[in-house]
């Protein structure tokens, strides 16, 4: 496993990582586990398979907590990689998404949406719901270029 990123949620610690594919992509997959020292138990997929998570590879998370509880925010990686390895990275975007967790100890699995608004006390407000918002002005690309 590379580029993982290990959150907990509840009780329980979720790791999400990808195979050994270097600055490649493939479909990434997740454990849970009751402690950082396992036992960890394998769940598979995360994104929808064949997407290669979306051209992304785990990078790292968000977690905003605040009155209306926790959002977690999935971070990959795009290193767009087409020669030498030290010319993928200044054409690297990174990806954000939420990523929501079930009740038992699963998560469901992340789509992609081009924006969608982080609520700073704790939600995540996808474009369904963005329909007759005030105050919240700020929306998140889904995929941004790092400068």
């Amino acid at each position: 496993m590379e580029g993982f990123w290990m959150v907990k949620h509840k009780s329980n610690y979720f790791l999400f990582g990808s195979g050994l594919v270097g600055y490649d992509v493939d479909d990434n997959f997740y454990l849970t586990a009751p402690s950082p020292l396992g036992p960890w138990t394998n769940r598979g997929y995360f994104a929808p398979v064949g997407s290669k998570t979306f051209s992304s590879q785990t990078f790292q998370g968000l977690s905003v907590s605040g009155s209306k509880g926790t959002a977690h925010v999935f971070i990959g990686h795009r290193w767009n990689a087409l020669g030498p390895i030290d010319a993928c990275f200044p054409k690297a975007e990174s990806i954000w998404l939420p990523l929501i967790f079930n009740s038992d100890s699963t998560v469901q699995e992340m789509k992609w949406y081009d924006s969608w608004i982080l609520d700073t006390d704790g939600a995540i407000v996808l474009p369904d719901s963005m329909r007759g918002l005030k105050g919240l002005s700020e929306t998140i690309k889904a995929s941004e270029k790092i400068e």
